[in-house]
């Protein structure tokens, strides 16, 4: 009896590890992964000083062009309009069901059931422990993903390479879907599924694509894909619904790409940066925006690498910290805008690019607007690109380091007032002793 129960126990151990191994990510996505994880010199995300773009390094585009720019807030100084704006057309929706609070990542609702009136009245329904067992303990991630909320389930990730539905109502979890790998994304997206329902999905990225996860049930749309899995290169940002498409932006390989919302398969792909480009990073992790009305896609890009040292990558680095405005129906970049020239501090604009509509004079003028690590904010007109404000530039220290060719202008800001100083002084320092 014994002798025939070992194969069947060993049998039972052996599907039980399979099963811990491959998650609900599933086979295909673990082929995948155990794939790279043997590939020889598998180092596409590295950067060294022996910098691979040394040669020929004297074709890149190392023209600086500072023109300083006048804003467009005075072309309206003197004009009345007298048409009256409907509070609506300020807002994108009262949906949160894409991180950042939608396609506009303007984190706003305007529901008022939480108002000044109330907020001090806010208490603490209900709280569930996430972290409830000694394997989780010791195996603790980043959670980085701005939750969604839809039909009164939240949807999270947590620390544990897990994505949660959680029902708000009657405070339990509704469904709990694992992970392979760390969930390191910074936003998923909820695709509405008009024609059926019930086969809506959340599209969440991981590792080096997307997964599109029923949002009832918590399992794999396996019509999509390689059985629920796309493989769209490395996603940090939330994807994007555009008519019949899903869009990412890929920070390996640096491109936009359209796919198919029946199949998952590859439609278009437009890159960011100059087919001549000679330094890595310049990658779109911030965060991206849609204008489903303009059919405009914009997206914010960090610094050029390697970050510290710029020796190597002469000139501007076009298109590195950058927002840029991307024609979803031509499949082209409309117009950029770069913050930093040759940045040498790792100044990423870390920030999904904030879509919106100003009033001036009660004419609405739509807008993006962009908040960076220097503290700036800038806002464009999004068919043109043009500032509403005026945008100048000073006269910047050059590089000690006899190999650095730094930039010789950068830009010095006004108004708006920077929220942060870069420049510290003995007068920034208090008063406290070495104790304190």
């Amino acid at each position: 009896m014994r002798k025939i129960l070992i194969p069947f126990l060993l049998i039972f151990i052996l599907i039980v590890i399979f099963r811990l191994i491959i998650a609900d990510t599933g086979v295909f996505f673990a082929y995948d992964y155990l794939k790279d994880k043997i590939a020889i010199n598998n180092t596409s995300n590295q950067v060294s000083i022996e910098n691979k773009f040394r040669e020929n390094n004297e074709n890149d585009n190392q023209n600086y062009n500072f023109n300083n720019l006048n804003g467009f807030k005075k072309e309206f100084k003197n004009i009345s309009i007298s048409n009256d704006i409907k509070i609506d057309q300020l807002f994108e929706t009262d949906t949160w069901i894409r991180s950042n609070g939608g396609n506009f990542s303007n984190k706003f609702s305007k529901l008022n059931n939480i108002n000044l009136n109330n907020i001090e009245n806010l208490k603490l329904d209900f709280k569930i422990n996430l972290n409830d067992n000694f394997i989780k303990k010791k195996w603790k991630n980043n959670a980085e993903t701005n939750p969604i909320f839809f039909e009164g389930n939240l949807y999270i990730t947590t620390p544990f390479k897990e994505v949660l539905a959680i029902d708000i109502d009657n405070k339990n979890i509704l469904w709990k879907f694992k992970s392979l790998k760390k969930i390191n994304s910074r936003g998923m997206t909820l695709w509405f599924n008009k024609e059926k329902r019930n086969k809506s999905c959340i599209f969440i990225p991981i590792r080096n694509g997307l997964f599109c996860i029923n949002y009832k049930t918590g399992k794999l749309n396996k019509n999509l894909g390689e059985g629920g899995f796309i493989k769209t290169g490395i996603v940090r940002a939330a994807p994007a619904i555009w008519k019949n498409f899903v869009i990412v932006a890929t920070v390996d390989d640096q491109k936009v790409k359209y796919f198919d919302l029946k199949n998952g398969e590859l439609m278009h792909e437009i890159k960011i940066h100059p087919n001549n480009k000679k330094f890595s990073g310049g990658s779109p992790w911030g965060g991206i925006s849609i204008d489903n009305k303009n059919d405009l896609l914009f997206i914010t890009t960090g610094n050029p690498r390697p970050a510290l040292l710029g020796s190597m990558r002469k000139g501007p680095n076009k298109n590195s910290n950058s927002v840029l405005a991307i024609d979803l129906n031509k499949q082209k970049i409309l117009w950029t805008f770069q913050e930093v020239r040759h940045d040498l501090w790792d100044y990423d604009i870390a920030s999904p690019p904030v879509l919106g509509t100003i009033r001036i004079n009660n004419k609405l003028i739509e807008v993006v607007i962009v908040t960076t690590k220097i503290g700036n904010t800038f806002i464009f007109d999004r068919l043109t690109g043009k500032s509403f404000h005026d945008i100048s530039y000073g006269n910047v220290p050059s590089s000690d380091f006899n190999q650095e060719e730094t930039s010789p202008m950068q830009i010095n800001s006004i108004i708006p007032e920077p929220l942060i100083k870069l420049a510290t002084s003995i007068n920034d320092l208090d008063n406290r002793s070495k104790e304190e």
